[in-house]
């Protein structure tokens, strides 16, 4: 059993689902709704689906229940605490063993040294958020095949360097600027990549891209050139 919260007429609204996730389609979740959060014992996907207000009450009750949850997607979310106790209460998540996804784009990340914790990863999404490099190797997980990583304060090489132990399948770190070089190494070193979304240094590192593609096009694509 889980609950989704809905807004009608300017009241909120408990709504059963029939299925174990917790939706938010509220601007803010009041102190009775957070309680009843606190008290379930069987929250497994938590999904955030527009900008809406987090909070470390809101928080504090989710992570409450990291042991049981497979899906965690707080991104562009209005985070109002302070980034100590925002990336603290993150933490708890190194409990959630059957975490499958993790979708912290464009919070104020920038400790996420409980992710290997995670062994049931598959999918992990660190765009736009303050991780640097000095953070990239904690991301060593044995079932992650999804990475995105764009727009962050690091550097191409430090992206490089966490595929020698990684089996990704599609790479994410558009606005990472890369040369062609770098570009042939993650594709032709590091077989089980088959998708990458990149961003060229220079118009020729792009063409070169697009014609290497055209070449093995049967092993990987490059979006958004």
């Amino acid at each position: 059993m889980s609950y989704g919260f809905t807004r009608r007429n300017h009241y909120l609204h408990l709504q059963f689902i029939p299925e174990t996730e917790l939706l938010f389609s509220v601007r803010k979740v009041n102190q009775r709704l957070c309680e009843i959060i606190d008290n379930s014992n069987v929250i497994v996907d938590v999904i955030f689906d527009d900008c809406y207000i987090l909070d470390e009450e809101l928080l504090t009750a989710i992570t409450k229940h990291a042991s049981h949850i497979k899906s965690f997607q707080i991104a562009f979310q209005e985070i109002v605490m302070d980034n100590f106790k925002f990336n603290n209460l993150l933490s708890s998540l190194a409990y959630a063993e059957l975490l499958t996804t993790l979708d912290l784009s464009a919070c104020p990340v920038s400790d996420i040294s409980f992710v290997p914790y995670l062994t049931s990863l598959v999918c992990l999404d660190l765009s736009s958020t303050n991780i640097d490099d000095s953070q990239l190797k904690y991301i060593c997980l044995p079932k992650l095949t999804y990475l995105y990583r764009s727009f962050n304060n690091i550097s191409i090489y430090a992206v490089l360097d966490t595929l020698t132990i990684l089996g990704i399948k599609y790479l994410d770190s558009y606005g990472i600027p890369c040369t062609y070089e770098q570009f042939l190494k993650a594709i032709l070193f590091f077989p089980p990549i088959c998708g990458i979304h990149a961003t060229y240094q220079t118009v020729e590192d792009n063409a070169n891209a697009i014609q290497q593609i055209w070449q093995i096009k049967l092993y990987c694509t490059v979006y958004d050139l």
